[in-house]
């Protein structure tokens, strides 16, 4: 025979244990420590009575009761009330709210059992004459009212806060990018002096230097174009969010842009002994494109194809005709035969300075900028990036760029 089932809404924990341990021999038993909280269990539980304590933190048993029975499937439950406050006009009200009984604290736990058998079977039920009922629904309704209005005030309160707050952040997030595009420029001065005495130096322009010299001023070239590379990607990351990354569009020639590319590649491709192809279509011949930064998404893409794959692998770039939004457009795409990235990171290697977790973050160097400019260089040109890839089977970058994209779109 299955047991009747109740559920007990007290925030003493002292007495839910007391109830539950006078109730679990004849009944299954269920607690929960606040209204709301209360409210969720006995739709999950379903139970066939429930003791409903009136003083709870956040929501009283009163609203609690009333939103119980407001539930279709749930407005037939007995629900007794159960307080210290033994008066009259408690009474009343915790009945006129919905409760079937009533009950005093202290519990009288044998009183107890025989008081829930009577409420579950329908023997025991109390009631307060309708103009009561009626005199304590205008009261709820007064302090719903009250209760209401103190709320919308306190998320006018905190809504004018957070709005204030993102002002603020906003305004400190372009002096960090003001900040970051000054501090840029004064490194990039010193740096740059660094660089080209060490090539002067490696030379030989300013004399004979022995060997380990030559390795010494070689390592010191090495990290300085590196860090500059760095800095260049800062500064053009602080350029776009700050809104002063322009467009200079022109007329290029297909084949000339994807010379270029070649000549700047070559070295990196050669020196993994890797596989480079191109596939043009002859239906591409010139694009209306800032060449910059195009060539910018492009290297970036490849120096990536050429980091994530092994020695000997495959790289290839191809131009074709596409179609983005119903209109013509050009797509890239860079494939690689490469260490390839897991779909849950797809979305992850287009944040700004975040890098995909795991031991191959750790392997290869990066700022966690490239990818970000990319897509960000592609979208100001109107058009849109995205990856296909598969683990240990190699990667592919694509995006498209408009073919009527105009210079008035870029600025």
């Amino acid at each position: 025979m299955n047991k009747f089932k109740v559920l007990h809404i007290e925030d003493e924990p002292e007495i839910r244990e007391l109830v539950r341990k006078a109730l679990e021999d004849n009944y299954t038993v269920d607690d929960a420590s606040t209204g709301l909280d209360g409210i969720k269990k006995a739709q999950k539980f379903r139970p066939d009575l429930i003791l409903m304590d009136l003083q709870l933190p956040s929501m009283s048993g009163y609203e609690a009761t009333t939103r119980i029975h407001s539930i279709d499937s749930l407005k037939h439950i007995p629900i007794v009330a159960v307080t210290g406050n033994n008066t009259q006009e408690e009474r009343e009200k915790s009945l006129a709210a919905g409760c079937s009984g009533f009950i005093s604290k202290p519990i009288d736990l044998f009183k107890l059992r025989i008081d829930i058998e009577e409420y579950i079977s329908g023997k025991k039920f109390e009631a307060v004459p309708e103009q009561t009922r009626n005199k304590y629904f205008r009261k709820y309704s007064e302090e719903l009212v009250a209760k209401l209005q103190y709320r919308v005030e306190e998320l006018t309160e905190a809504n004018e806060e957070m709005t204030r707050l993102n002002e603020e952040l906003a305004r400190i997030n372009q002096f960090k990018d003001e900040f970051m595009a000054n501090m840029s420029h004064e490194l990039r001065t010193p740096l740059n002096s660094i660089i080209g005495f060490s090539e002067i130096l490696v030379d030989g322009l300013a004399g004979d230097i022995n060997e380990e010299q030559q390795e010494f001023i070689n390592n010191i070239l090495s990290s300085g174009k590196h860090l500059l590379l760095i800095i260049n990607d800062i500064l053009d990351m602080s350029k776009i969010r700050s809104g002063r990354m322009k467009l200079y569009l022109e007329s290029v020639n297909c084949d000339d842009l994807i010379t270029d590319i070649r000549q700047t590649i070559s070295g990196v491709i050669q020196g993994k002994h890797q596989q480079f192809t191109q596939v043009v279509s002859d239906k591409i011949t010139t694009l209306n494109i800032d060449k910059k930064k195009v060539k910018q998404v492009l290297l970036n893409l490849l120096g990536n194809a050429n980091k994530f794959t092994p020695d000997g692998g495959s790289i290839e770039l191809r131009i074709s005709p596409a179609l983005q939004n119903g209109e013509s457009a050009v797509r890239f795409s860079v494939a690689d035969s490469g260490i390839g990235i897991s779909p849950e990171n797809f979305e992850l290697i287009f944040d700004e300075f975040r890098q995909v977790d795991g031991s191959h973050s750790r392997e290869y160097e990066g700022t966690g900028l490239g990818l970000p400019i990319a897509k960000k260089l592609v979208e100001l040109h109107g058009g849109r990036i995205w990856v296909e890839s598969k683990v240990n089977h190699g990667t592919t970058f694509h995006f498209t760029l408009p073919i009527n994209f105009s210079p008035e779109d870029g600025e």
